[in-house]
């Protein structure tokens, strides 16, 4: 349990509608818009210290509520925590019921109970939430709304982008890539790179940009306009904060402050996180922020398979997958550990079930869970790759690019070469990256 510091959880529905609510003496609204939505809120107030009161600044944190963006917002929290700020945290109903249902929340946050407020009502009367006087807003980055509301009402605002750097950049220069022509591209161009984002030129590839990127029609794409409005948007705020390293991604940070100055590098957060703690209490038990049921018979696997000889595969909390493509990643999998969510396959006939064969053959060859602790299983001294997105190839030098292709074979090829007779190679270079995360 934090020993210090002061918190309270806000939770926000996600149901459409005209809201106007107080914080402290500030009158704040939200239009009927899906991308401006403050719904009906409960105030969820826990501290971190029951027999303590911070007098330090106090922040509202608002994250997406995404299981990547939740857990990276709450270990931010805890470290504000941890510096005797007083923390209001915004959540949703639907998270912060997954996060009671598989983490011990309360103990964790050393909540005392529940104080529900009036909802506001659908013709937007004030709900006023007691969060008494803010000095800063962190909202974020694709939800400007917020930082729109901080100006208005003369507030500090920070923008939280929790991807990196450098996705970020690509995402900042879409309207680039539309003004060069380099935007819409075809199929059959997918290996061209992309010459219009600063500082990328020589590493990013068209198939490397977001999946939201292939379309037909830029100015009718939702998706695409919608990330487009909220990465320029970040500029209104008062300050970008990102989850890296400046040694990690110094080149994309440095185009970014040309938009942003006020740009700081914070993370690695679970990294700085866990130093905190074991400052404090000796140890380092970060809390789950998990929003699955994690299946912990996992790390007992893990701790009889030889050092370095495991591959994590896991594609996160939304991405799902055809049969298909399923049994051809597995079929190419050497020895593996794979989260795979309940949900995970579409498609006709068992949806989102693995296939019986794959269940039975995964006993010979790995094992596969639901969903695993994700920070403990990528320290754990086994583990001696694991399967991520985007770049790490050609910007950290630490794996290699399948470039869309599910082939068996090639996948195959890669993890040999990964954690055989690459092996060497990439370890130097991820010792490299971790000497230099120990130094920030």
């Amino acid at each position: 349990m934090c020993k210090c510091g002061r918190s309270e959880m806000l939770i926000n529905d996600h149901n459409s509608c005209m809201v106007q609510f107080r914080i402290g003496k500030y009158k704040m609204h939200a239009l009927k818009n899906w991308e401006h939505v403050v719904p009906d809120l409960i105030v969820y107030k826990f501290s971190m210290e029951l027999d303590q009161r911070s007098s330090g600044p106090h922040v509202l944190i608002f994250p997406l509520p995404l299981q990547s963006h939740v857990t990276t917002t709450l270990n931010f929290a805890e470290l504000l925590c941890l510096a005797n700020f007083h923390i209001t945290f915004l959540n949703s109903h639907f998270v912060h019921n997954r996060l009671l249902r598989h983490i011990d929340i309360q103990s964790h946050f050393a909540i005392p109970d529940f104080v529900s407020t009036a909802s506001p009502t659908r013709n937007g009367d004030f709900c006023s939430i007691g969060l008494g006087l803010l000095a800063c807003v962190v909202a974020d980055g694709i939800m400007n709304f917020a930082t729109d509301i901080a100006k208005e009402i003369g507030l500090m605002s920070i923008s939280f982008r929790t991807i990196s750097a450098s996705c970020y950049w690509s995402y900042f220069g879409i309207p680039k890539l539309i003004e060069a022509s380099e935007l819409p591209f075809k199929e059959s161009e997918m290996d061209i790179l992309i010459t219009s984002v600063p500082g990328m030129e020589d590493i990013l590839l068209r198939r490397d940009l977001p999946g939201f990127c292939r379309t037909s029609n830029v100015a009718a794409d939702k998706t695409l306009q919608f990330v487009i409005r909220q990465s320029q948007g970040n500029v209104r705020a008062d300050s970008l904060i990102v989850n890296t390293f400046e040694e990690l991604e110094a080149p994309a940070l440095y185009h970014i402050r040309d938009h942003i100055p006020n740009t700081y590098a914070i993370g690695s957060l679970h990294t700085h996180l866990s130093s905190r703690l074991a400052s404090i209490k000796g140890t380092a038990p970060i809390a789950s922020n998990s929003l699955w049921e994690e299946d912990r018979s996992c790390m007992a696997w893990l701790d009889a398979q030889p050092p370095k000889s495991v591959l994590h595969v896991s594609f996160g909390s939304i991405t799902v997958m055809t049969r298909d493509e399923l049994m051809e990643i597995w079929y190419g999998l050497v020895w593996f550990l794979w989260v795979m969510r309940p949900d995970s396959v579409v498609g006709d006939g068992g949806e989102g079930q693995a296939p019986e064969e794959l269940l039975a053959g995964t006993r010979e060859r790995g094992y596969m869970v639901g969903w695993a602790p994700p920070e403990e299983v990528l320290k754990h001294q086994a583990i001696g790759g694991f399967w991520t997105e985007w770049l790490v190839s050609e910007v950290w030098k630490l794996g290699f690019d399948m470039k869309d292709r599910c082939d068996r074979v090639i996948l195959e090829k890669m993890i040999r070469d990964l954690m055989g007779e690459r092996k060497v190679e990439f370890m130097k270079s991820a010792t490299e990256m971790a000497d230099w995360q120990e130094q920030v």
